[in-house]
């Protein structure tokens, strides 16, 4: 689902940050969650134009990614949380097959994501995924791909799991596989 910022409500703004509040002190107790600098935060991203892209289990918000367009040469995504116990329970993939569609429209555009030094699984992501360290600022590592180089990557990376969800099932096949398309 995508919520685009003029349908961004307060509501939704209430559910991203109490799950921001349940995640970040997960993911390092060096991090500290100011819930008050986070909504502001969120309020002036809202005016620059963030667009959400959302996955829900049932009426739970179980995670988003956060997303700002500068202009049609960068997508800037700002935040990506999803619920500690709804890891690997694909919403990561729902939510990366989202920022994919999103980005189809885009492709000649530049991916741009910070990281912080500490969130390892974060780090690990990224690199599976093809971005490129861009730089540094303050206690963050700046990540870049292209638009283009990250369709790419994630239909290889879907047609690995498929390849291995077919291997793994014993079903016989004739030995084609869907095609994924960037």
């Amino acid at each position: 689902m995508l919520v685009e910022s003029e349908a961004v409500s307060e509501d939704l703004l209430a559910e991203v940050l109490a799950l921001d509040a349940e995640v970040i002190p997960t993911i390092s107790s060096q991090i500290k969650f100011d819930p008050e600098r986070r909504y502001r935060e969120l309020l002036m991203t809202r005016k620059e134009g963030s667009q959400f892209l959302i996955v829900r289990k049932g009426t739970l918000l179980a995670g988003y990614i956060e997303v700002v367009l500068t202009g049609n040469k960068e997508a800037y995504v700002t935040s990506l949380q999803i619920r500690p116990e709804m890891q690997r329970t694909m919403v990561a993939s729902d939510l990366l097959a989202q920022l994919i569609d999103f980005l189809r429209h885009i492709p000649s555009a530049i991916v741009s994501t910070q990281v912080s030094f500490i969130n390892s699984r974060s780090i690990e992501l990224h690199k599976h995924l093809g971005f490129h360290e861009a730089g540094s600022m303050g206690e963050y590592i700046l990540y870049q791909t292209s638009a283009s180089e990250l369709i790419g990557k994630y239909s290889a990376v879907m047609e690995r799991q498929l390849r291995t969800r077919v291997k793994d099932s014993g079903a016989e096949g004739n030995g084609k596989l869907l095609q994924v398309r960037p």
